[in-house]
Order: structure tokens, then C-alpha cells, then sequence
């Protein structure tokens, strides 16, 4: 028996990888504007604390098979970038530029629903842990 995992945009602590949420958090926290590219383009963002929740009832399960994990609910990388700025104290700015090309993300996950019981908490779910996070452990943002 095989079981595929194939998970959305994950973000969480530890996460520094240089993509939207982090870079949108490490400005958020220096103070700086955010910048955002291609701001209309839609996202499944997923905490990693829910991946893992995924991995778990997809290890425990009997089924089989590949499953799309994600929350199955998109967002604008703008309204991301609006979250992400809100929360921080006090709130920064949004710089936004326009991008050409880009591609939407918007996944069907009824099917790790139906056979794994998983249903996501969407985002901004675990984004205040992850924002604490950045705070505690990086220094000079």
C-alpha cells in the first residue's frame, strides 16, 4: 500500500525559505513596506502544523492513494500581504507592482476529506504562531 501526500504552500516557525509569508513577515517586523508582485493571483496557503495533522490521519488511515492536501480555500497573494501587515504593531504599508505572468493555486481536496476525514483550518490558522515565531528566533530583520 502507498499513500501520496501532496500539500499546498506551507508556512509555519521555522519556515525561511524566501517566499511570500516569510518575506512579508521579516518586512512586516522590520518596519519596511511590503512589496507584493502579482498580488491578484490566488493561493492555498496550509500551516504546517495542519500538514502534519494530514500526515497523521493519512498514516493511520486504511486507505490508499495521492491526496491533495490543502485548505481548498484560496487568497489573494494582495489580501495575504493585507494580513500580514495588519498584523503587525504598528501596521505597515503595502508597495504593490505589477506581474505579467503567473499561474492561480486552487486545489480540490475533497478527496483527503472524504477518505481522510481532513479538513483544514484555512489561513491565517497558526499565523500568529508563526509571526511569534520570527520575532523570537530572527535576528537582524
Amino acid at each position: 500500500p502507498l499513500t501520496i501526500l501532496r500539500c499546498t504552500v506551507l508556512y509555519g516557525p521555522g519556515d525561511t525559505i524566501n517566499r511570500a509569508i516569510p518575506n512579508f513577515i521579516r518586512s512586516a517586523l522590520a518596519g519596511k513596506s511590503i512589496e507584493v508582485a502579482g498580488g491578484q493571483f490566488l493561493r492555498d496557503y496550509l500551516s504546517t502544523d495542519e500538514a502534519a495533522r494530514a500526515v497523521y490521519l493519512a498514516a493511520t488511515s486504511n486507505k490508499q492513494g495521492v491526496y491533495i492536501i490543502g485548505s481548498g480555500r484560496s487568497i489573494t497573494i494582495g489580501n495575504l500581504a493585507q494580513i500580514i501587515a495588519n498584523q503587525s504593531n504598528p501596521p505597515v504599508s503595502i508597495r504593490s507592482t505589477p506581474k505579467k505572468e503567473g499561474f492561480h493555486v486552487m486545489l480540490n481536496c475533497s478527496k483527503a476529506k472524504r477518505d481522510l476525514g481532513f479538513i483544514a483550518n484555512p489561513f491565517p490558522y497558526q499565523l500568529p504562531k508563526t509571526i511569534q515565531w520570527y520575532k523570537t528566533h530572527i535576528r537582524n530583520i
